[in-house]
């Protein structure tokens, strides 16, 4: 799952986080489900200094994942 956090947001759910930190006024998120649906396995900001947002995500058959936006 991926999307993007306004800087108002201060509930995101972030677990095992490659970027804790929210930097700009918008930055894309990514989450991963177990497929049980009960618990997050990660969930990250991703982005840098200007606002980011995910807007679509697919992973290869390595598991490598990429992400889309603007």
């Amino acid at each position: 799952m991926c999307g993007y956090a306004g800087s108002n947001t201060t509930d995101y759910p972030l677990t095992n986080p490659i970027d804790s930190i929210l930097d700009d006024s918008w930055e894309a998120h990514i989450t991963k489900i177990h497929n049980s649906g009960s618990y997050i396995i990660f969930s990250t900001y991703w982005g840098k200094s200007i606002s980011d947002e995910g807007r679509a995500i697919t992973r290869d058959d390595e598991g490598n994942i990429y992400i889309a936006g603007c």
